[in-house]
Order: C-alpha cells, then sequence, then structure tokens
C-alpha cells in the first residue's frame, strides 16, 4: 500500500465480517468469480486515506467511523455475524438505540469547521459501512477527495428520527440530520480520547489527521463499479 500506482496492485480486499468495500464496489463474494474480474480487467488506480496521530499511522480503503456505528460493531457478537451476516449489525443497533453514547469532538476541513456532540461521522473513501449501510453515499474512490458524513447530537429529535428510520429507512433518517462535506485534508480533534474504526479496526487518539493520497494504489474493480467517479 505504501508504493506508488504504478507499482501496487490489488485484486480481492475483504475489510470485516460485512466486506463492506467489496459489496459497495461490486466485487463477486465469490473467490471464483473475483478472480475471473481479476483477469478480465485491467487494474486501475485509486485513492487511499492516511490516517495520523501522534501515536500512529494507518492507511484506509474505505472507512473511518466513530460513535454509534463502532459502538454497534464492537457490541454485535461473532456467533450472531456467523449464523445473520450484515443483518447482525441492523439488530444490535435497534437493541442499542435507547443507550447512545454521544462524542464531543471538533472537524476542521477547508471551508469547514464544527465543533459540538456527535452521534456518529462517517470519513468515507468508499461509500459503505457496518453491514452495507450508505454512511457516505456520495463517496468515490477515484476523485482525489474523502466525503465526510457527521450526525450532531439529536437530544429532543431522536424520537422522531427513530420514527423515520423505522418508517422511511435509514438513508431518509440520514438526510434529515445529517452534515455532508468533502476534503482533501481533515483534522479531528478531541478533549477525551476518541476511538475512530479505521476499516473496522480501532485506532484512539485525541487529535486526528486525514489526508487523502490520490491514485495511491491500482485495484481491479468492474468497469461499472458504483464506487468509480471516472470511465
Amino acid at each position: 500500500v505504501g508504493g506508488t500506482a504504478r507499482k501496487v496492485s490489488v485484486g480481492i480486499v475483504p475489510l470485516g465480517t460485512a466486506n463492506d468495500f467489496a459489496r459497495a464496489a461490486g466485487i463477486p463474494e465469490s473467490p471464483a468469480d473475483a478472480l475471473r474480474l481479476i483477469a478480465a480487467t485491467a487494474p486501475r488506480p485509486i485513492d487511499l486515506l492516511r490516517v495520523t496521530t501522534p501515536e500512529a499511522s494507518r492507511w484506509c480503503v474505505n472507512m473511518l467511523s466513530g460513535g454509534f456505528g463502532p459502538q454497534v460493531t464492537g457490541e454485535t457478537s461473532d456467533r450472531l455475524k456467523r449464523v445473520l451476516g450484515s443483518l447482525a449489525y441492523a439488530i444490535t443497533a435497534m437493541a442499542r438505540m435507547g443507550r447512545i453514547d454521544n462524542v464531543e469532538l471538533t472537524a476542521r476541513g477547508e471551508d469547514f469547521s464544527w465543533s459540538g456532540r456527535a452521534m456518529a461521522l462517517g470519513i468515507g473513501n468508499g461509500s459503505s459501512s457496518g453491514g452495507g449501510y450508505a454512511l457516505c453515499p456520495d463517496a468515490r474512490v477515484d476523485d482525489g477527495r474523502m466525503d465526510l458524513t457527521l450526525v450532531p447530537e439529536l437530544g429532543e429529535t431522536l424520537g422522531d428520527t427513530l420514527d423515520t428510520w423505522l418508517l422511511e429507512g435509514g438513508a431518509t433518517a440520514l438526510e434529515r440530520v445529517a452534515l455532508r462535506a468533502q476534503f482533501d485534508t481533515l483534522e479531528i480533534e478531541a478533549p477525551e480520547l476518541l476511538t475512530l474504526h479505521v476499516d473496522g479496526e480501532p485506532m484512539q487518539s485525541r487529535h486526528f489527521r486525514i489526508d487523502c493520497c490520490a491514485r495511491r494504489v491500482r485495484m481491479h474493480l468492474p468497469p461499472d463499479s458504483p464506487l468509480l467517479s471516472t470511465s
């Protein structure tokens, strides 16, 4: 991953139990079909996100997420995931709705600054996380930008939002409450240790810097992949 677009090529990228990146990108679930995709398509350059804290540095292919989403991920049992797959996350989310822990943070990017308590946030190179939920539906892996979706603390509007979620679906509920923006670089600060899940793996710090590194790696993707913005 650390090389240039000319040197590195990636074919099958399973990320987490739900394999969100492959699903959103349209990569076949069958290993044999995925290998046929590699044989039939030329690799193309895509972006990566570089996550840097005072303590560590890590690469991200799909998404960073914080708040409610990672809390659900952490509480979803491996046994339930084996039996139900991505549906396990939805069941855990519904069970956890009455005890949402909001996180305090400040997010700064180009022409953007927000401070407050957030229910959830996603920083997407890819579009989906948490078992197929399109937290950053407009994110593309080849546009040289990252997408931020931030859901402020809902307070008294939580009940109405849950009603919308149940009656009209999560995407409609999210559109009503979320802040969205795109960046080349984003910095997040928190007064206490903040946990962000980087492609499903927890990373803790009080200060995160995320850079979108354009055309950093080559990957075999379907020509009509929803995550591609260019032909």
